[in-house]
């Protein structure tokens, strides 16, 4: 009977530590290609090329060192648990050779996947990968309509087969004479040595002083990505600076009422009941003005895409045409890096508090938001998409929060002539929105409509012919289609019965430059708002520094309402300083005229100047559990923060909260 070929003696047998050994090395031989890779991507350019790639290679081979560590402890632990009789027998050499075959392919794939992550975000993978897995469906429909898909697949197979090739001779070499307690012993303690690194090493320490870009090719795909799902919730008390809380109440009391950024102020004294609340009523003069409002919020509209913001492109023809028609806000930001940090702000007026928006996380039903505002005047409210609300938990939040909820899965297959993983184009979306439109107004109460769009999102497709830029060219083409079908909506809506009594207003939900992680740079977050309604509004232009959190004070102001406020947002028709709130996962920012102010974990407080382009100009980068010493500024973004940090953790922004005017408020 013939001997297998691993059995025969002229081949030289591997035994089962220099096996993971060898494992090990290949898979951080890899990585370390791959980040070279990054670094030239990223790198070629920078000043500091030559001298920063030895820490990035060296604090990028602690984490890989990890990796490598965990994807092959299942093989320790077989080795070191396992009888010598089953080391011996072909099952166990069949079980040992499927998971290298299969780690080692998941491994090529998710380091693939991340290129791609790259591309999108600038960033390794972070907080929006763990939240794009939750939802694999659609990420999976939109890698299929973005990239070719077949052809990458068959490129990455092709490349993990000589990886395959070489594991699959390995282990038929595998041998274990001698593999007695000391090299098992070797063994748990290389598996040991990597778990204790895994305790002992953060991506936060480890790369605390580096810059951005350093920062992220030092990273590694499966490290990040833990990382990420692991602090998918920031405490703001452990990480951050602090005030006590009276005091960051007061803070927050004290800018909402005077709306001032001089930094020469005295805080007023303590003492009083209504300036440690937010809580206060706004008093409008005269009787409200009940328009209808339609408020469409737009995937991705960074302010640099239209003519108005010096672009010489012409892709936004038709929104250039409404803000000379109507209230255009020259000078507003988003909030944050992703659609659900654009509705938190634009329905709650909440600054983005760290970690997830509050639209995904638990106990955010029924809190005050402009929705209840509105259905407390009589308006009937409801919330249009054209993808499937329960993306984002968008559906539950909705719902839960007083609208109505019309997505994709509401319209029939007739009202749909073009879709795509992320829902349905514009032209369809803004169809649905005028047939509900007319049949809410045939209620006879004014109606509030939150519409989403999805055009402008990768893939970037949308029907052909309607542009002169063919679909799935990038990003401009679908800034383009989506101007073109909000030309065609207000062209449509204009010969409705109900278009002079309606508040059309137009934002961005964030910039399409953000990368959800990183530094926060303020050119990055600039978007475009637009308050039309011919009836109503003259053209005219505010140039006041404001953020998506000031929408809903703003609309409720033109509407002339009286309520009970606690919106963090100002009304920019009456506001005396603009400021802006932004943030990325982990960092939030207080900008006003001339400065920024960044709180990040670890107790870190980043003080910019900044010039009349919102460019840095000076920083200061300090370390204080208490902003004590610090300027007045730093006081401010504390206390706002913090005060909508704990609102939201103490259920205080409920919206079946009652408040009277003897408790907390004060009308100003």
């Amino acid at each position: 009977m013939n001997q297998p070929q691993y059995l025969k003696p002229n081949i030289k047998a591997i035994e089962p530590m220099r096996l993971l050994l060898w494992g090990m090395l290949l898979m951080i031989g890899f990585l370390t290609l791959e980040r070279m890779g990054y670094w030239l991507w990223i790198g070629v350019g920078q000043g500091h090329f030559a001298s920063s790639l030895p820490m990035v290679l060296s604090k990028g081979f602690v984490f890989d060192f990890i990796v490598a560590s965990f994807f092959f402890l299942p093989m320790t632990v077989m080795f070191v648990l396992s009888p010598e009789g089953f080391l011996k027998s072909k099952v166990f050499k069949v079980v040992l050779l499927g998971l290298y075959l299969i780690l080692s392919y998941f491994f090529m794939f998710m380091s693939l996947a991340e290129v791609f992550f790259f591309d999108e975000f600038s960033s390794r993978f972070n907080f929006i990968a763990v939240d794009y897995l939750v939802y694999s469906q659609e990420v999976t429909r939109n890698a299929i309509e973005s990239y070719p898909m077949p052809l990458i697949m068959t490129g990455l197979t092709l490349a993990w087969l000589p990886v395959a090739y070489i594991f699959v001779k390995s282990v038929q070499r595998l041998s274990t004479l001698d593999f007695g307690l000391k090299k098992r012993g070797a063994m748990i303690v290389l598996s040991l040595v990597g778990c204790c690194l895994a305790v002992a090493v953060s991506e936060e320490r480890l790369l605390e002083n580096d810059s951005v870009w350093n920062r992220e090719v030092s990273k590694n795909t499966f490290f990040a990505l833990i990382t990420a799902y692991g602090q998918n919730s920031i405490d703001f008390d452990r990480y951050y600076t602090k005030l006590d809380p009276v005091e960051a109440i007061h803070q927050t009391h004290e800018w909402l009422e005077e709306e001032t950024t001089d930094e020469t102020k005295e805080p007023l004294e303590l003492g009083t009941e209504d300036e440690v609340s937010i809580v206060r009523n706004i008093q409008a003069d005269g009787e409200p003005r009940k328009l209808n409002v339609v408020l469409v919020i737009i995937e991705s509209l960074s302010a640099r895409f239209m003519g108005h913001f010096s672009n010489p492109q012409i892709l936004t023809e038709n929104l250039d045409k409404l803000a000379d028609e109507g209230l255009f806000f020259s000078h507003v930001f988003a909030t944050g890096t992703r659609t659900v940090r654009g509705l938190e702000a634009i329905m709650l007026s909440l600054p983005p508090t760290p970690g997830q928006s509050i639209v995904r996380r638990p106990k955010s039903q029924h809190l005050f938001n402009l929705g209840y505002v509105l259905k407390h005047q009589g308006y009937q409210n409801q919330f249009v998409y054209g993808g499937f609300s329960y993306f984002d938990n968008m559906k539950n939040w909705f719902e839960s929060n007083g609208f109505d909820v019309v997505d994709r899965g509401s319209m029939s297959e007739s009202e749909i002539q073009f879709a795509n993983a992320w829902g349905v184009c514009d032209e369809d979306l803004f169809d649905r929105v005028l047939k509900e439109a007319d049949r809410l107004s045939q209620n006879g109460a004014p109606f509030f409509q939150a519409v989403l769009t999805t055009s402008n999102h990768r893939p970037y497709s949308y029907p052909d012919g309607r542009i002169d830029i063919p679909s799935q060219s990038g990003r401009e083409g679908a800034v383009k289609y989506t101007d073109y079908a909000i030309g065609r909506f207000i062209k449509m809506a204009k010969g409705k019965k109900w278009f002079d009594n309606t508040l059309f207003i137009f934002v961005a939900d964030h910039d399409g430059a953000v990368a959800g992680g990183g530094e926060i740079v303020a050119r990055d977050y600039e978007i475009p708002m637009i308050f039309y309604a011919p009836k109503f509004l003259p053209p005219q232009i505010n140039r006041k520094m404001g953020s998506q959190m000031d929408l809903a004070p703003t609309l409720l102001g033109f509407l002339n309402m009286s309520y009970q406020s606690r919106f963090f947002g100002q009304n920019l028709l009456k506001a005396n300083a603009g400021r802006a709130l932004m943030g990325t996962y982990q960092k939030i920012a207080l900008m006003e005229p001339g400065f920024m102010t960044v709180l990040a974990p670890n107790h870190k407080v980043e003080l910019y100047t900044l010039n009349a382009d919102n460019i840095v100009v000076e920083s200061d980068i300090r370390t204080a559990k208490t902003p004590d010493g610090l300027p007045m500024r730093v006081r401010r973004a504390v206390g706002i923060y913090q005060t909508a940090s704990d609102l939201f953790s103490e259920g205080q922004m409920d919206s079946q909260i009652e408040f009277s005017e003897k408790e907390n408020v004060r009308k100003f």
